[in-house]
């Protein structure tokens, strides 16, 4: 009797541990069983989807070739671009430029006739692609790597002439004006117009690289500022209707002293300012 009352917790402990293991047992076994059904569902369904492929790319096959085949044994041959007896036709107006090779474009129901190699003027610019190649080359040369936010067209054919406004989409300058009770803010935006072959009426003023000043008039404005302080040196473009384009240069010297300076694309001076403080006087000492 002593030793069974002795070994009675050790027999249920045993007990305890054949349940334990028991039950782990089956679980494993159930999970082994729901992962080769999961298995068998994925290949299964692996194989429908590959087989439904197969058929599909089958049948567009056999409909693609029935359809070659009934084209071909049509007596009249028909254009690429012929137009269906049902289909709605649109009335536009045709304008032609000088292009080398063209691809369409549909501006407000009118064909415009744009070259596909003309030069980009940015990435995802919806609207450079909708005027001329002359147009493009003016655009590209007087506002690089600007984009195009809005344009209207004034007259038909070579008469006509392009109305833009563009934006740097780099830019952080911004315009803030306030219309009662509103306050109207929108990025820097400058406008030019441009003739249907290329020629520039007007460009506004507008901040561009010192790679871009022509060389006469970059060595005009070191000769005219010899003698001067030195600062920082913003240069500016702008043409003014009927007249040449000008190149402005602006040097910032401190927060009380600058001159200025505009020239022509000669290089001829046109006008120049020198602050008070550097002359004791407002007029400008190189005249």
């Amino acid at each position: 009797m002593r030793y069974a009352v002795k070994d009675r917790p050790s027999r249920r402990r045993s007990i305890r541990y054949s349940l334990i293991w028991n039950r782990a047992r089956r679980t494993l076994d159930h999970l082994r069983s729901m992962t080769s059904n999961c298995i068998r569902v994925i290949a299964e369904t692996a194989m429908n989807s590959i087989l439904n492929r197969s058929v599909r790319s089958l049948a567009i096959g056999i409909a693609l070739s029935t359809a070659s085949c009934s084209t071909n044994s049509n007596s009249t041959p028909k254009h690429p671009d012929a137009i269906s007896p049902t289909a709605e036709v649109q009335p536009s107006t045709h304008v032609d430029y000088e292009v080398t090779t063209t691809v369409p474009c549909v501006v407000e129901q009118e064909r415009v006739e744009v070259d596909s190699k003309a030069p980009a003027s940015g990435d995802l610019d919806p609207l450079f692609d909708h005027i001329p190649r002359q147009v493009q080359q003016a655009v590209t040369t007087r506002f690089p790597s600007h984009r195009i936010w809005q344009f209207s067209r004034i007259g038909e054919g070579e008469l006509s002439k392009f109305e833009l406004t563009v934006f740097d989409p780099k830019s952080r300058t911004t315009c803030c004006k306030e219309i009662k009770p509103a306050l109207v803010c929108k990025v820097a935006s400058f406008n030019l117009e441009v003739t249907a072959n290329g020629d520039v009426l007007y460009e506004e003023s507008h901040v561009i690289s010192e790679g871009s000043v022509p060389v006469p008039v970059r060595d005009a404005f070191q000769k005219w500022s010899r003698g001067l302080a030195r600062g920082t040196v913003v240069w500016t473009a702008h043409q003014q209707k009927g007249a040449q384009r000008l190149y402005s240069a602006q040097c910032l010297v401190s927060s009380v002293e600058d001159y200025d300076a505009t020239f022509n694309v000669e290089g001829a001076i046109i006008q120049a300012h020198v602050s008070p403080k550097k002359t004791g006087s407002g007029t400008d000492p190189h005249f």
